[in-house]
C-alpha cells in the first residue's frame, strides 16, 4: 500500500474517532480526595479514546502501520484492506466461481439451511431484527441459518421480480467470524453512532476459517457492529438507501 493510501486510511480513522462520545474532563484532584467508585461507562469511554490515540500514533510509524493495515476488524467481519493494484486488475469484473485458492464458492440462493423467519428466530440464540425502511421491502423472500464452529448467523434475502437477490441482510451472532477478501474500495461510515465500513468491488466472503466455503460478492456491502451482534447489508441499491435501511434496524 503506497503512502497516499496510508494517509487516506489514517484520515478515515481519525474521522471515525470523532463519532466517539468523550467524557467531560474530570476533577482529578477532588476525585483522588473522595476516591469514588469508578464508573464502568466512563472507564470504557476513556479506554476507547486512548485506543484510538494509540492506533493513530502507530499509523505514523511506517514499519508498524504496514502490518496494522493488512485488515480491518468490525465485529465478526474481518475485511482485507485494499492494496495498490494495477489499473486493469482494479477494474476487472470477472472472478472465478471455484478455485483452489478460494475454495468452494456457493451462490447465495443455493446455500444450505434455508428455513422460515419464525423458525430462524426459534433456532438462534440472538434477536433477529428487520429494517423498517422502506415499506416496499415487505417480508423477506428467503431466510438461511448458517452454523459454523458452534456459532450461528442468519442471512435474510429480499428478491427482485426476476428472483435475483436485491438485498441481503446478515445478522451475525456472538462468536461468528467471516472474512472478506480484498475489495476495490473501503471507507468508514457511521450507523446510529456506530462505526462501520462501506466496501465496493468484487470480492469473496468466506465462512468459518475462511478457507473452505464462501460467497462471491458483486454488490457493495455495508458492515457495522451493535453490541455483540454484527450486521452486514449487501445490495446494489443507492448508498443513501442502504444507510437508511441500516439505520432502521433497531
Amino acid at each position: 500500500m503506497d503512502e497516499k493510501r496510508f494517509n487516506q486510511l489514517e484520515i478515515q480513522l481519525t474521522t471515525a474517532g470523532k463519532t466517539l462520545r468523550y467524557p467531560s474532563t474530570p476533577d482529578l484532584a477532588a476525585g483522588f480526595l473522595r476516591q469514588p467508585a469508578a464508573q464502568p461507562q466512563r472507564r470504557l469511554a476513556f479506554a476507547l479514546a486512548a485506543a484510538l490515540v494509540v492506533l493513530v500514533s502507530l499509523l505514523a510509524v511506517p514499519e508498524v502501520r504496514a502490518r496494522i493495515l493488512e485488515f480491518l476488524q468490525i465485529g465478526g467481519v474481518r475485511i482485507t484492506v485494499p492494496q495498490e493494484q494495477p489499473t486493469d486488475a482494479a477494474t476487472e469484473t470477472g472472478l472465478p466461481l471455484e478455485s483452489g485458492e478460494h475454495g468452494l464458492v456457493v451462490p447465495i440462493n443455493l446455500l444450505d439451511g434455508e428455513t422460515t423467519l419464525p423458525a430462524a428466530r426459534e433456532e438462534v440464540n440472538f434477536p433477529i431484527w428487520l429494517p423498517t425502511y422502506t415499506a416496499e421491502l415487505g417480508d423477506p423472500d428467503r431466510v438461511f441459518v448458517q452454523d459454523f464452529d458452534r456459532a450461528e448467523f442468519v442471512i435474510i434475502v429480499w428478491e427482485d421480480e426476476s428472483g435475483e437477490a436485491e438485498l441481503a441482510l446478515y445478522s451475525l451472532g456472538p462468536g461468528v467470524q467471516l472474512t472478506k477478501s480484498e475489495p476495490e474500495t473501503l471507507s468508514f461510515v457511521t450507523i446510529n453512532g456506530n462505526v462501520g465500513a462501506w466496501v465496493t468491488g468484487n470480492h469473496f466472503l468466506f465462512f468459518g476459517s475462511g478457507c473452505c466455503e464462501g460467497i462471491l460478492v458483486q454488490a457493495p456491502a455495508l458492515v457495522w457492529q451493535v453490541g455483540e451482534l454484527t450486521y452486514r447489508i449487501e445490495s446494489a441499491l443507492p448508498f443513501d438507501d442502504v444507510i437508511r435501511i441500516a439505520e432502521s434496524i433497531k
